[in-house]
């Protein structure tokens, strides 16, 4: 009963959870300048072997050098002036600056803090599997202390649509509908007492079965704390696309 007493807060009121999850403001006018916290995760695969470690600059400045596979650069304060607009970031194979993965601009608004998930493969046949950024602004709300909070974000390229089910074979109910690449849900709060729970990821349509499903997996007490904030990142488990499936938690 509680688990679905925590359904219906992670689907009705996941958009008003967002909504105060991103903060404004501008730093000083002596300094000009504005400034966000970025922590970047190296999701990104390979077809048929292993992508290897990565180096990530923004505006031609380090943010994070030999980052491994589902490792991240944490808590790096990225600053530009007021009038440069979107950021330049490159993503390059680790130590060879000429091995480009990923050239994209970035847009941040200031004073807030963003988790951000490198994602697709790094030599797509599929257009729709280039590499890519998902950028989420971390969660800033108050949490009651018999919670935790979390969302879900779909970062396998080859995987289609997804449907997310909690609760034990048998038992289990559909959390979250046809969630598609590169999207995620917004926050939902968990009591901790609901915990231990099953999570089960299958293809969008497709009821829950140890013949399909993509992912099935249990959470137990020791995997959240109360009065917590987390994003669970579905991705593969090795940086080789053949990999199996499973989640990147991470704590915010």
């Amino acid at each position: 009963m509680k688990i679905t007493t925590w359904l219906s807060l992670a689907v009705f009121t996941l958009s008003s959870l967002l909504a105060g999850c991103g903060g404004g403001g501008s730093s000083s006018a002596s300094d000009n300048r504005r400034s966000a916290t970025i922590n970047i995760f190296h999701a990104l695969v390979t077809n048929g072997g292993e992508t290897g470690a990565i180096d990530i600059e923004i505006n031609r400045k380090a943010q994070g050098e030999g980052i491994r596979y589902l490792s991240a650069a944490q808590d790096q304060v990225l600053r530009w002036n007021l009038s440069s607009g979107d950021q330049y970031t490159r993503v390059t194979r680790s130590g060879d600056p000429t091995a480009i993965l990923l050239q994209t601009a970035l847009l941040f608004d200031p004073n807030v803090t963003y988790s951000i998930f490198l994602v697709g493969e790094a030599n797509p046949v599929n257009a729709i599997h280039r590499s890519s950024f998902i950028v989420l602004p971390r969660d800033t709300m108050g949490l009651a202390n018999t919670d935790f909070r979390l969302r879900i974000v779909h970062a396998v390229a080859d995987a289609g649509a997804v449907d997310v089910y909690l609760g034990d074979p048998g038992t289990e109910f559909k959390l979250v509908s046809n969630l598609s690449y590169r999207s995620n849900t917004s926050y939902g709060d968990i009591p901790v007492s609901s915990l231990p729970f099953r999570i089960t990821v299958t293809p969008a349509g497709t009821p829950p079965n140890p013949a399909t499903d993509l992912l099935s997996f249990v959470y137990t007490a020791a995997d959240f704390q109360k009065g917590k904030t987390y994003t669970d990142a579905l991705v593969h488990s090795r940086s080789d696309s053949a990999s199996a499936l499973t989640f990147l938690k991470v704590g915010e």
